[in-house]
């Protein structure tokens, strides 16, 4: 390891001696010495390839090659080069292509030439493909996520794309795709899979200064009898929520590229002693992937909402707290090519959805919801499996005719800034229950870093920084933020978080949460 950090940095003749042990018998200290012959550092003269013949294009090649002219050799960069290389003519079937790199240095101008002599070998065709491990799930289930199919031309990238569709259902604790070689020209693909808890209990909660315990549950399985249809029972309960809804979605359609969904729910929701409102709807939705990573959605639903109480120190006008009904339509576009549903490590999500409320009803507004999350794992280049978390949520809504008081934004709380109780912000004039404001636009973001904790048992734990912004007519009039640990342990039940927060920034008579803990929810 010490001598591939030196040759990362150009220092090619490096000479690493076995290490000399001096033990002090009296103290029982000892000390261990390395001695390092460094040699010249080498830069890079001059860069080429050659084998490609006509299956790739040399501009094609050249633009993969990231080891840089005139700079300090980097044996890292030249092995992802031929990982590059690899699976770029690996696209055109060629499945035990080898890359064999030639350096040639010159000490006395301390510099290198390298060339990646590529050898093809034979074009491989898919003969079989095989699935293993699922006692549940359906094969052609998982088939359709396999993107190569008996009489295939081979393809890395297809490969790697196929791992990656599988992790995203969240049906599989984990997955590998074995490559297995009956023939020159012939390989057989074995899908092995290790089914994950698809029909569980989602439970979340926490303790705030204000509320106390709080409680919520639901039932669901998002993979009925292996089929890949995705129901669920919510008989949800909270300190200021109750749920009783059922929803169905098949995202594959007859195993095509379209999905639908449709739901039903009546729900009580009460915020912070301010107001009680009681809401019944329904929802359709059909959606289509126009590709491995990208889908969109549209939608229609209808709902009616009444305000059983008022808190009549909240200041709440009639028009606010009127009954109404709304009818709406949703669109919706995402990206998402992530490795895994519960833990990605690596790939983006990355959805807008607006939602116009207006025909033929009482509410009338423009609202959209921007969401963007980047992963990053760590395993390649620091041998540890930490994992750098992005998330960032921007939310705004333009009022049209009417936009009804539980239409408006709030944050707190799990998904937004840890630290407060959920729906406490923006803030209430001191002594009082009248918000500062009712916010139409909110922006949140977050920043966490995961690492592992016990393997064996799937146990890991994560630092967190949340900071949230809050407004009517500009983002920023009120601004949060929240930071702490977590513990986050994938269970026979499914994931789950214990959350240690603290607020930073808060103001006098904030509503305050410092643990809060969810299961079945994505890290």
């Amino acid at each position: 390891r010490m001598a591939d950090i030196y040759r990362q940095n150009g220092y090619l003749d490096v000479d690493v001696k076995s290490p000399l042990l001096r033990v002090d018998f009296n103290t029982y200290d000892a000390e261990l010495s390395y001695k390092v012959t460094e040699g010249v550092q080498y830069k890079v003269k001059k860069v080429g390839f050659s084998g490609n013949g006509e299956i790739v294009k040399d501009k094609e090649i050249e633009e993969l090659i990231k080891l840089e002219l005139n700079k300090p050799f980097n044996v890292k960069t030249l092995r992802d080069d031929m990982t590059r290389i690899k699976t770029k003519i690996s696209d055109f079937g060629y499945a035990y292509v080898k890359i064999n790199p030639d350096l040639k240095k010159d000490k006395e101008s301390a510099t290198v030439e390298v060339t990646y002599h590529i050898v093809p070998g034979e074009k491989v065709y898919i003969r079989d493909v095989l699935i293993v491990g699922n006692d549940r799930t359906l094969d052609r289930v998982i088939r359709r996520d396999v993107y190569l199919a008996p009489g295939d031309l081979y393809s890395g990238s297809d490969l790697k794309d196929s791992k990656n569709a599988l992790g995203r259902t969240g049906y599989f604790e984990s997955t590998t795709i074995e490559e297995k070689r009956v023939s020159s020209n012939r390989m057989d693909l074995i899908v092995h899979v290790k089914e994950a808890p698809t029909g569980n209990v989602q439970i979340g909660g926490g303790y705030g200064s204000y509320g106390g315990f709080s409680f919520d549950a639901s039932l669901s399985d998002k993979n009925i009898f292996g089929s890949g249809l995705n129901a669920g029972i919510k008989l949800q309960t909270s300190q200021y929520s109750k749920t009783q809804s059922f929803n169905l979605s098949n995202p594959r359609i007859n195993d095509s590229d379209y999905s639908g969904s449709m739901s039903l729910y009546q729900r009580e929701f009460e915020l912070i002693d301010t107001y009680r409102t009681k809401s019944s709807g329904v929802s359709f939705h059909i959606g289509k992937r126009f590709t491995r990573t990208l889908s969109g959605s549209i939608g229609y639903g209808y709902s009616s909402t009444a305000y059983p109480y008022i808190n009549p120190d909240a200041n709440l006008t009639a028009e606010q707290t009127q009954e109404y009904t709304k009818s709406s339509v949703t669109m919706s576009l995402g990206f998402n090519n992530t490795d895994d549903f519960y833990v990605p490590r690596s790939g983006i999500k990355l959805s807008d959805s607006i939602e116009y409320a207006g025909l033929g009803s009482e509410a009338q507004y423009f609202k959209n919801y921007a969401s963007f999350a980047a992963f990053k794992g760590f395993r390649d280049s620091i041998d540890i499996d930490a994992v750098l978390r992005f998330k960032i949520n921007a939310r705004w809504i333009n009022d049209y005719g009417f936009v009804p008081l539980d239409q408006h934004f709030y944050m707190g709380g799990l998904g937004s800034v840890r630290g407060y109780d959920q729906y406490s912000i923006p803030s209430y004039e001191t002594g009082t229950f009248t918000r500062t404001f009712y916010a139409k636009k909110n922006l949140t973001q977050s920043l966490e870093l995961s690492f592992p904790l016990v393997d064996s048992a799937r146990l890991r734990w994560a630092l967190f920084v949340d900071y949230g912004y809050i407004g009517v007519e500009e983002f920023d009039e009120e601004k949060r933020g929240g930071y702490g640990a977590q513990i986050e342990w994938f269970s026979p039940m499914g994931p789950i978080a214990l959350i240690f927060s603290r607020a930073f920034e808060d103001e006098v008579g904030d509503r305050v949460n410092n643990f809060e803990f969810s299961i079945g929810r994505p890290f």
